[in-house]
């Protein structure tokens, strides 16, 4: 008795005569097979399959029934797949945000490490002109004293 979608399908062995039976293109029912079934025939083609071993009503129900909880099967199947590549690309975001995030972070520790450095040579600067200033009034200073001297000498 046939009562599976897959017991009718392994009354066709020849994959090129089931799709010349059900009208079909050369690699369509190539799918329809456990164990990596991705897709199930519509109702027309089973019909003609039926028709081509001549199945009784009965059993052609039954078919039928397996493949409306075939195609509830394939159905959940491929919406776990889409949720998995959904959650799979918003973990791809998620991370390629942290990325972000981080070389945000970094550019702006390099941007105040820099801002830093600045600094440091500014008032290194600052240091070294005040010092030259310094020594500028000292020698001034010297100067003064030297004209006083040798004013005093010439006396």
């Amino acid at each position: 008795m046939i009562d599976t979608l897959d017991k009718l399908l392994l009354c066709f062995p020849n994959k090129a005569d089931l799709n010349r039976i059900c009208l079909l293109s050369s690699g369509a029912s190539s799918h329809w097979f456990e164990p990596n079934r991705k897709h199930a025939p519509d109702v027309q083609s089973v019909i003609r399959m039926a028709d081509h071993i001549l199945i009784s009503n009965e059993e052609l129900g039954a078919v039928i029934r397996d493949l409306g909880k075939i195609r509830i099967k394939l159905q959940g199947k491929r919406k776990r797949s889409r949720e998995a590549k959904k959650r799979e690309k918003l973990k791809r975001m998620n991370e390629r945000k942290e990325m972000e995030r981080r070389k945000r972070v970094a550019r702006s520790s390099q941007f105040l490490d820099k801002m830093e450095r600045e600094k440091e040579l500014a008032e290194q600067k600052i240091k070294e002109k005040e010092a030259y200033l310094e020594l500028q009034k000292r020698l001034e200073r010297l100067e003064i004293l030297e004209k006083q001297l040798h004013s005093k000498e010439k006396k």
